[in-house]
């Protein structure tokens, strides 16, 4: 707040105040910081891919998807973007086909990133293919077999809930 207030124009600032805001959970007083540093630099990707992993914090996976497909705009060779707006895409279960574009996309680029694998996992499970999903979604394991989020997943993926029951809205 300090580094804030001596240079409020500072975006870098503006994003660390935010990211310090998320990590003590005050999800809404987030935002604020990131649509400052926005307006400072409406071109600046990385700003619009932090307002984008905030709103999917937040639940909000329209905002969210809206705000990634800008940073995509910004930076088309983004893999870490093009792995967010794919994996809100398959919790929303709207524009599966791109989303399945941009995942392969980003494990073409790094095979090696479990998180990539768990969005494809993802988008097989919303598509309604779960043993292709827990056939992905092993290989996330697979590269990080301590990963409890990872585990947790093929859990899900082999016990499918009833519709009464939530969904994490953001993997960690």
């Amino acid at each position: 707040k300090e580094a804030v207030a001596l240079v409020p124009k500072n975006t870098k600032y503006l994003m660390l105040m935010s990211k310090a805001l998320v990590a003590k959970k005050a999800l809404d007083m987030a935002v604020e910081p990131l649509q400052t540093a926005m307006s400072l630099e409406p071109k600046n990707s990385a700003i619009a891919l932090a307002l984008c992993n905030l709103y999917a914090k937040k639940g909000y996976h329209s905002v969210a998807i809206n705000h990634c497909k800008k940073a995509l705009e910004l930076n088309d060779s983004d893999y870490e973007v093009m792995n967010r707006l794919a994996w809100l895409y398959a919790k929303k279960g709207v524009s599966i086909d791109k989303a399945f574009e941009l995942s392969q996309k980003t494990l073409d680029a790094r095979p090696d990133k479990p998180e990539y694998w768990d969005t494809l996992s993802e988008l097989y499970y919303a598509r309604g293919e779960v043993e292709k999903a827990v056939e992905t979604i092993k290989k996330a394991t697979e590269l990080s077999p301590d990963d409890n989020y990872y585990k947790q997943q093929l859990w899900r993926f082999k016990n499918p809930k009833s519709p009464t029951q939530t969904q994490p809205a953001f993997p960690p």
